[in-house]
């Protein structure tokens, strides 16, 4: 359950809410802990310095029942040099706490897992060139403390110190009732783990290796056609090669897949939606032995009131 509110005034935007999770697992799974509920706070705010100038912020708050009290934050400045392009930079932090199943299921548990805790600075380039396109240039580092990861026989455990670091291209463009947009990722994700901290660990877990599943190349094209009446869509999406494990030269290979979309407005208040998932039913791994969905069909019908 999420709420949120928003205020609006200028040159001052503030955004609140909270959100609400119940974890549940149904009884007589066995599981050590089957339950635990999570609450939080958010607030985000945005402020117009000068004409040029945009200053943004925000803090989140968790009270997680098992893990407790938590605190995250972000701040960010936008430079606008002119109509075309901007300049800016943004420093968030990120908090994941390990779920059910990874602390209590039945494959793979590990109720010792601690949560991961993040920071992530970006710098980045905006290029608005007309109202039909617009191109964006990030550059990003993401330090994530105790990474949760899977090992070679998929038991989960937390890796000390990771650090990805990349770039992201993303272009757009409309016309009318045509919208096309595109993202390219090139990353250096690894686990950067002192050797001092591997001795600890008594195991043959390495550092300075790339982090299993994860490739350092990933992209994305959409197109998509909307009108009064309905519209219709297409994604592609693909990653490059990953290893399974870091502990393995194996590798998965790259995969492309393809999912359609479509919606139909029956009425004002009646709409006709439909998708499919991997159009063309590929075979592909993200975790070596494990089957992933093939061509998969999805329909729904939704009335507004």
């Amino acid at each position: 359950m999420e709420s949120r509110r928003q205020l609006t005034t200028t040159p001052f935007r503030f955004v609140s809410g909270f959100d609400a999770q119940k974890e549940r697992i149904l009884k007589g799974s066995g599981f050590t802990r089957d339950q635990r509920d999570i609450f939080g706070v958010f607030l985000q705010t945005q402020y117009q310095l000068t004409d040029n100038w945009t200053l943004s912020g925000g803090l989140r708050h968790d009270d997680d029942e098992f893990f407790g009290n938590q605190t995250t934050g972000n701040i960010g400045l936008d430079w606008q040099l002119n109509n075309q392009h901007n300049l800016g930079a943004t420093i968030s932090q990120g908090y994941r706490a390990p779920n059910l199943m990874e602390l209590y299921g039945p494959w793979g548990a590990n109720p010792n897992l601690q949560p991961e805790k993040s920071i992530n600075y970006e710098l980045y380039w905006r290029y608005q060139h007309s109202n039909e396109v617009s191109n964006e240039i990030r550059v990003f580092q993401n330090t994530i403390d105790n990474l949760i990861q899977s090992d070679r026989l998929y038991d989960f455990y937390n890796i000390d110190k990771a650090r990805i670091r990349g770039i992201e291209f993303v272009s757009k463009y409309n016309s009318g009732n045509l919208y096309l947009s595109g993202s390219i990722t090139i990353q250096n994700p690894k686990d950067i783990t002192s050797e001092d901290q591997i001795a600890l660990r008594a195991s043959d877990r390495d550092s300075g290796r790339l982090l299993p599943r994860r490739s350092r190349e990933s992209g994305r094209f959409d197109i998509d056609y909307q009108n009064s009446i309905g519209g219709l869509g297409i994604t592609f999406e693909g990653q490059g090669k990953r290893s399974d494990t870091a502990w393995t030269s194996n590798e998965m290979g790259g995969y492309v897949l393809a999912h359609t979309r479509a919606h139909w407005h029956l009425s004002p208040d009646w709409t006709l939606r439909a998708k499919i998932d991997n159009l063309f039913d590929k075979d592909y791994e993200q975790a070596a032995g494990y089957n992933t969905q093939g061509r998969y069909f999805e329909t729904s019908l939704t009335y507004r009131f």
